[in-house]
């Protein structure tokens, strides 16, 4: 008999699952049992693609497995590939889309915000110079007050 890896009590602790964990697995399960018995109906083997297609003023319109039908013309459906059509999620590609407007408005905002707070520091500083000056000019026109005498 080997010997166990951890202490029992260890070893239960990281055995156990918390309840959305265990409900996690009970759907995981479920679902994927679901998908295989579909995958494994004989009635969903050698089904072809669909044909939308329809005939209007004796012009054939739409699209079936292998081509693409407007107005009698004949386009092979591969040329869909060569389509500049985007690729993947297209509600996660407006999502993305959408945080990083967020993103560049916030760091706008900051930048923005630097810039104010730069200014205002400058203005600050503008002004305290400005008084200084101020205060430089009106003591050079006041005479300084009279000198007491030295009395011995």
């Amino acid at each position: 008999m080997r010997p166990l890896p951890l202490p029992p009590r260890e070893l239960a602790q990281r055995l156990t699952k918390s309840r959305a964990e265990l409900v996690d697995s009970a759907v995981t399960v479920i679902v994927q049992q679901y998908l295989d018995s579909i995958a494994n109906d004989p009635a969903s083997k050698n089904q072809g693609l669909p044909s939308w297609t329809t005939e209007i003023a004796g012009k054939k319109f739409g699209l079936d497995s292998k081509n693409i039908y407007i107005a009698g013309l004949k386009i092979p459906a591969a040329v869909l590939a060569l389509l500049p059509i985007p690729a993947g999620n297209i509600d996660q590609n407006r999502a993305y889309s959408h945080l990083m407007d967020l993103r560049a408005d916030l760091l706008y905002a900051a930048r923005r915000a630097e810039t104010m707070e730069e200014f205002k520091k400058v203005i600050r500083e503008i002004r305290i110079r400005k008084e200084k000056e101020r205060e430089f000019e009106k003591n050079q026109r006041t005479a300084p007050p009279p000198e007491k005498p030295l009395t011995p």
